[in-house]
């Protein structure tokens, strides 16, 4: 292995270990809105798994509460010709059935030449928050 490819091992192992590990819901949609990378913490979140998000990209609109689900698609249908930060609150329904608020924050990704690589998205478990 060449000093290159160690030095880019060693970034992919050290953005990995961050990604892998974060408490909220991370990831990153492409262009074409299929799924780039999701953080594992959605199983934490939702009961389904990184898995289940990337063969059924659609899951996340399934599970969100009939109640927010038009404003949520409506989000994602602009997300694509934002040009900055945009934040959203929406419930959704995990696995078990039980009821979960979500603050979603999102930005659009640019390379360094400008060409649009997607959106970036957070999503935070706030239900303990919204109760009190």
């Amino acid at each position: 292995m060449s000093q290159t490819q160690a030095h880019e091992a060693e970034n992919e192992f050290r953005f990995r270990t961050v990604l892998d590990h974060t408490y909220d819901w991370e990831y990153w949609i492409n262009p074409d809105s299929t799924i780039r990378y999701i953080s594992p913490s959605c199983e934490r979140i939702t009961g389904y798994s990184p898995e289940a998000f990337m063969a059924k990209p659609d899951l996340l609109l399934d599970i969100v509460h009939a109640d927010d689900r038009e404003t949520l698609l409506a989000h994602t249908v602009a997300g694509h010709n934002l040009q900055e930060h945009a934040v959203m609150y929406f419930r959704l329904i995990t696995r078990s059935g039980t009821t979960r608020w979500i603050e979603h924050r999102c930005l659009p990704i640019f390379s360094n030449q400008g060409e649009y690589l997607g959106r970036r998205v957070s999503n935070r478990d706030v239900t303990d928050r919204v109760k009190a």
